[in-house]
């Protein structure tokens, strides 16, 4: 099963792929504005990407945000944002941040904890670098893609992959907790991300998720075809929509 290629085309295609409405991106800043503490400490974007978040959490928490991201391609993406300086970049692995002990009141971590090849280092470089008290914010869909992801009915293959390629919330808490956290919220999120089926199609297109750029191109070639013929008899109407899980650990 092919990798995704992070700093290439990835990188090109990611933010027309990916792009969430203003009015999600605001959903989510609000909730990292509910769960982290109001310290003044900055808070640690991992695996900021392209940077759809940097700005988003630093305006709705009034601290620095500092994006740590491997990717050159995404960094590079993420640095041509018109940025504040408020937000920086820092080019590193989970496993390894380059960055001061008890630093940071909070870690955003959107859709990135199955990324890291050696969760539990990862874990405790995020326990290493919160104050004490801080939280880390994991957000992605750790339940059951099937039931939450909706691109599901037509990518089977992805659906699969993702089930033995990504590591679950249960694989993440027990990291978490071996490192000196523990969980004290998971919430449910609704978010939309596309307003109309036309955008929708044209986003998929793009195969910038990573369960959709791992399965064969025949698989892809297929399940667009079910999704376009689902779209033009209506039975996948719009807004479309997608149920996000929020678990916040507290050090």
């Amino acid at each position: 099963m092919p990798q995704v290629d992070y700093d290439g085309r990835m990188a090109a295609v990611y933010d027309r792929g990916r792009h969430l409405p203003d009015h999600t991106v605001a959903l989510w800043a609000d909730a990292a504005r509910r769960h982290l503490p109001s310290t003044g400490q900055p808070v640690l974007d991992l695996g900021a990407g392209t940077g759809r978040f940097l700005a988003p959490l630093s305006m709705a928490l009034g601290v620095p945000v500092v994006g740590v991201e491997p990717a050159e391609g995404m960094r590079a993406r993420a640095a041509a944002r018109r940025l504040p300086k408020t937000v920086s970049l820092v080019a590193a692995r989970a496993e390894s941040l380059p960055l001061g002990a008890a630093r940071f009141a909070g870690v955003w971590a959107s859709q990135v904890l199955h990324h890291p090849a050696e969760l539990g280092r990862c874990a405790h470089e995020l326990r290493r670098v919160l104050a004490p008290g801080g939280r880390v914010l994991v957000r992605g869909m750790y339940d059951e893609l099937a039931l939450q992801w909706p691109l599901a009915p037509y990518f089977p293959e992805a659906v699969a992959a993702g089930r033995t390629r990504f590591a679950r919330l249960p694989d993440i808490t027990a990291a978490l907790e071996r490192a000196g956290m523990h969980l004290v919220a998971h919430e449910k999120v609704e978010q939309v991300v596309a307003e109309t089926t036309d955008d929708f199609l044209a986003r998929t297109a793009l195969r910038a998720d990573s369960a959709l750029a791992v399965i064969s191109d025949d698989a892809f070639a297929a399940g667009f075809e079910r999704l376009r013929r689902a779209v033009d008899d209506g039975s996948r109407p719009a807004p479309v929509c997608e149920v996000m899980d929020l678990a916040v650990f507290s050090a």
